[in-house]
């Protein structure tokens, strides 16, 4: 296993609101993260060891499941653990980048969402985290 040489997180996504939500979290646990919207530029920045690549699944900015096999079959990159933010509802896309080497999906869902949640177990997911929010 390679052993990151920073402790940066490198997200790769396209999306304003999921940027500014890794961003918020990223500063409450007092950990720098980067962001790149292109494969190019993730691969570039890939080469600096992070301990961890953030990658939206539905990123439009570039193709997902080919960065991930780029990453994965570089033997230098292949180390780095790579968590895909997916919806539930897209099994395919899920199977893909697991086909791919991508190392864990993770996803937000709401407490209400029971009946989800059920689904969710199921499927073999774990409840790893709970976000919690203050209406102002």
């Amino acid at each position: 296993m390679v052993v990151p040489a920073n402790n940066k997180i490198l997200a790769v996504l396209d999306d304003l609101f999921f940027t500014v939500k890794i961003n918020e979290a990223a500063k409450r646990a007092g950990v720098p993260v980067e962001f790149v919207k292109s494969a190019k530029d993730a691969l570039d920045k890939a080469q600096a060891h992070p301990p961890v690549i953030i990658l939206d699944l539905n990123c439009t900015a570039l193709d997902p499941l080919k960065l991930i096999e780029d990453l994965k079959s570089n033997a230098a990159l292949k180390g780095i653990r790579l968590i895909g933010f997916v919806s539930h509802v897209q099994a395919e896309l899920i199977r893909e980048a697991r086909e791919a080497g991508c190392d864990t999906f993770s996803l937000d869902s709401g407490t209400q969402r029971q009946e989800a949640h059920a689904f969710y177990l199921r499927q073999r997911l774990r409840i790893t985290s709970f976000h919690f929010s203050l209406r102002l």
